[in-house]
């Protein structure tokens, strides 16, 4: 963790750049990475436990830490049923370094399959920089 400044850059990294610190071979680079990924995932999802969402911090909560590390911009939709509570976390559209382009129609596609009562849309700045 050191080489790579903190948690967040083996996260981050791929699979070659992990093997190419110093006593970290192949197979040690997959354990970190699928420990990660592991970690990701059950940030992620609570299948016991569905959030509830009551202000803008708390559906930033939902997606900051996964989206937060992408390297390229990435539109998600939060599912919400009629008590504000998350039904799913979709990923409308992917884009490129520094842009997501999409058609409104989208955004509403998995929301309308799962009829959700209502979505909030998010999505991230991988340069850090949220100006437009």
């Amino acid at each position: 963790m050191a080489h790579f400044d903190g948690l967040p850059g083996p996260a981050q990294a791929s699979l070659s750049e992990i093997t190419a610190v110093k006593g970290i071979g192949a197979a040690k680079a997959a354990e970190i990475k699928a420990a990660l990924e592991i970690g990701r995932r059950i940030l992620v999802s609570a299948p016991d436990e569905r959030p509830q969402v009551r202000s803008p911090g708390d559906a930033a909560n939902l997606v900051l830490v996964e989206m937060g590390m992408l390297e390229q911009e990435c539109l998600r939709v939060i599912l919400l049923d009629t008590r504000y509570r998350v039904l799913n976390i979709a990923t409308a559209y992917v884009g490129s370094l520094n842009s997501s382009m999409i058609r409104v129609g989208e955004l509403f596609r998995e929301a309308i399959r799962r009829n959700a009562a209502g979505i909030i849309i998010a999505h991230n700045h991988p340069s850090g920089d949220p100006s437009p």
